[in-house]
């Protein structure tokens, strides 16, 4: 189960890059969707349960709407990789969000 998938509450910099960095809005843009769209339809995907929370109503309305298009293998494969949120110095790795990462 997924619970919190968008990240902690706690630490805006981890979450802003997950939901609104490169990876995740540049597959975004090729479907009309956010960021947190990809992010969570990525979790769907993956055949995890899923559960969001929100008091915004356009989060909630966002959160709805995640079964209208899906991500192609090679975008899944993309959101798979292991990344860390910044590259590491030196290391030629693109950084990215981690979606299976934990502290």
């Amino acid at each position: 189960m997924a619970y919190s998938p968008l990240g902690p509450t706690f630490n805006s910099t981890e979450k802003a890059e997950l939901i609104e960095g490169n990876l995740t809005t540049g597959i975004g843009r090729r479907h009309g969707k956010s960021g947190a769209q990809v992010a969570l339809r990525w979790v769907i995907q993956s055949g995890l349960a899923l559960a969001t929370r929100s008091s915004n109503p356009a989060y909630l309305a966002e959160d709805i709407e995640l079964f209208d298009f899906a991500l192609t293998a090679e975008e899944m494969r993309l959101l798979d990789a292991p990344r860390e949120p910044e590259a590491p110095t030196g290391g030629g790795k693109e950084g990215g969000p981690c979606l299976f990462c934990h502290d």
